[in-house]
């Protein structure tokens, strides 16, 4: 057991490096990121919780104009309601899409997590072990004062 704990704990170890990693990563604002709060597409904190690809960045710049230019066509009644309403969702889904949190910090924050629950199932393990140890080496005594 003492083995699989120690194995255990260097699996937390390097799952915990990897999520530190990527978070510090995913907090760096990105040319992309700052291009698009400077554009009021998103906030600092989305910048920060999201990691954008130039390719979402463009789309989500692209979709936003066309909104602009569809809000404006509905005031002035150029477009029906449901062709602004296709362009408000195409924007609003795929800004959606993109501030969803990063996949591999998802995925490496799950594995802490199951590494860490491995580590807390070994750890209960030895100490049942330790006090059966323990309660068998104070009967073991007493038997032994006993003779």
């Amino acid at each position: 057991v003492a083995d699989e704990i120690a194995e255990a704990r260097e699996k937390v170890d390097e799952e915990g490096t990897e999520v530190t990693a990527l978070e510090t990563l995913q907090g760096l604002n990105t040319e992309v990121e700052q291009e698009l709060i400077e554009m009021g597409i998103i906030s600092i904190d989305e910048a920060i919780k999201a990691d954008f690809t130039p390719v979402e960045a463009q789309q989500l710049m692209s979709l936003e104009a066309t909104l602009e230019t569809a809000n404006t066509d509905l005031e002035n009644e150029d477009i029906t309601f449901a062709a602004w309403r296709e362009d408000f969702e195409a924007y609003y889904d795929a800004l959606t899409e993109a501030l969803e949190e990063s996949a591999e910090l998802t995925e490496a924050r799950d594995e802490l997590e199951a590494e860490t629950d491995a580590l807390t199932l070994l750890l209960e393990e030895q100490d049942r072990i330790d006090y059966l140890l323990d309660d068998a080496a104070e009967r073991l005594a007493d038997v032994l004062e006993g003779e």
